[in-house]
């Protein structure tokens, strides 16, 4: 609509323009015939009344030809005669209206008028509002000319006749005009216009259905065919993009389970060893039991033993479920000091298997994120053994968490706070030049029966997704620090938990 307002506007200031041109030229065409008029008047009667001012001059002086002259004034309208002399030094009386530098000979008359330009300017007429044609006349000695002054209310009238002439008629014209752009604009060019918006407010919306019907035959018809176009292969990316993405998150997640079952298998061996104190401690007071050789009170001893060997196997056992369990990706505020004890937990029978000690993070107080506890638990899990195989003699294994971490303002990170958890060994180290490549899939420094080179990428993946990110410092020979860091939450949103 605003469009369509727009070219009708356009085409009446054009319409305006050229009817004030017209007006004008009309004017000034009105103007020339009134001063052609004027002048072919002047020497009419100029011609016929020249010889009498002659022989008046002659025989009665100035006063003669004065008294000739207001008879003839008083036998016309709308003009008048006097006699002025064309000299420089003359009494005001007799001096012409017009100065004489302003008189222009006409061609093929003998007269005088003003030039052009004085009767097109309204300030340029004398202020009685005449137009002053001269006729030379020589009185002896001195040099004179008839004045004859015509009244330019005629011209007045013709041009307020032009004017008002414009303004109805062309006033008329103009309405029908508008009113006639007016219906076939809204109708051919704001209509389609106004669905066109619509069609691209609900495309920019994700709305890519409803295909846009025109019928105007021209090229906002072929907009909305084309628009059409691009929302058919928007919908067809948008399914492909949609399909792909289904399809990496699928495969991320197998690899990141594979993951998880190759680690279970490293901590099922040690559960294994874990478990062969508890069962031989059942099986000996189990055949102590059936023996039948044990009183009454040692049979109830030999039995609360079986019970706690029994207990402690089966929380080995259930953390290992716990941790080899598929489940979907369900994220929820928790707490980062429980999820990093509760691995350490797990991990406990393998690193003592290993001859390593795990120290767990002095946590006081909740550190609140919402994240997928399954899923930090695998990187905590993935980072604590990478660090157990670093020391293959046995060794130290420090995990630390720290709240309200803000990362430098030049660091590109996102501002705080972050809970920054690290694991840190006194292993080998890792050299300058595979530092920068840790992160990326299948490249290890371990054996092909080690590592698969997929565990830190996918530790990174599930960190990344989670709006955090990781780090890695290492120094050849005196161990490495892995970092995670994790977006925080405030603590009323996580029920308080304590830290182990």
């Amino acid at each position: 609509m605003k469009l369509a307002a727009k070219l009708i506007a356009a085409f009446l200031t054009v319409i305006v323009a050229s009817v004030i041109t017209e007006t004008k030229l009309a004017i000034h065409r009105g103007t020339k015939e009134f001063e052609a008029t004027a002048v072919e008047l002047t020497s009419t009667i100029a011609i016929v009344l020249e010889p009498a001012v002659l022989e008046r001059w002659k025989n009665g002086g100035l006063s003669a030809v004065d008294s000739q002259l207001q008879t003839v004034n008083g036998q016309q309208q709308g003009r008048r005669v006097r006699l002025v002399f064309l000299e420089a030094d003359v009494d005001r009386a007799r001096r012409p209206e017009v100065p004489l530098s302003r008189l222009t000979p006409i061609a093929h008359v003998d007269a005088l008028v003003q030039p052009h330009p004085v009767l097109a300017e309204e300030e340029d007429i004398d202020q009685n509002g005449y137009l002053e044609v001269y006729w030379p006349i020589q009185l002896g000695p001195r040099k004179g000319a008839l004045e004859f002054a015509h009244s330019l209310s005629s011209l007045s009238h013709l041009r307020n006749e032009l004017i008002y002439e414009a303004v109805i008629r062309h006033g008329v014209f103009f309405l029908l005009v508008a009113l006639m752009f007016l219906l076939l604009g809204i109708r051919l060019i704001g209509r389609p216009i106004n669905r066109l918006m619509a069609k691209t407010h609900r495309i920019a919306a994700g709305d890519l259905n409803e295909p846009l019907e025109l019928h105007t035959g021209d090229e906002l018809t072929e907009l909305a065919h084309a628009l059409n176009h691009l929302c058919a292969n928007l919908s067809h990316a948008r399914s492909t993009a949609a399909s792909e993405a289904a399809a990496r998150a699928q495969a991320l997640e197998q690899l990141r389970h594979a993951d998880r079952l190759q680690t279970v298998g490293r901590l099922a061996a040690g559960v294994a060893h874990e478990l062969g104190t508890p069962l031989a401690v059942v099986s000996g007071r189990a055949g102590m039991i059936a023996s039948h050789k044990l009183t009454p009170d040692e049979i109830h001893e030999s039995s609360l033993a079986i019970r706690a060997e029994s207990e402690r196997m089966t929380a080995a056992i259930k953390q290992l479920l716990r941790f080899a369990r598929r489940e979907p990706p369900r994220r929820a505020p928790a707490d980062l000091c429980r999820i990093a004890a509760e691995s350490i937990e797990t991990i406990g029978a393998l690193a003592r298997e290993q001859h390593c000690v795990i120290e767990s993070p002095p946590c006081s107080q909740p550190c609140p994120a919402s994240v997928d506890s399954s899923q930090i638990r695998q990187v905590l899990a993935n980072l604590l053994m990478n660090a157990m195989q670093s020391m293959p003699g046995g060794g130290t294994v420090q995990v630390s968490i720290d709240p309200n971490h803000v990362p430098p303002a030049d660091s590109g990170r996102p501002p705080g706070p972050f809970v920054r958890i690290q694991v840190r060994d006194h292993g080998q180290g890792i050299a300058p030049e595979h530092l920068p490549h840790v992160f990326e899939p299948f490249f290890t420094t371990k054996d092909s029966d080690k590592g698969t080179g997929l565990g830190l990428s996918i530790a990174w993946g599930i960190v990344e997704d989670h709006g955090g990110w990781m780090s890695a410092e290492s120094t050849p020979g005196a161990g490495s620090c892995f970092s995670v860091f994790l977006p925080q939450q405030p603590p009323h949103e996580i029920p308080h938990s304590g830290c182990r």
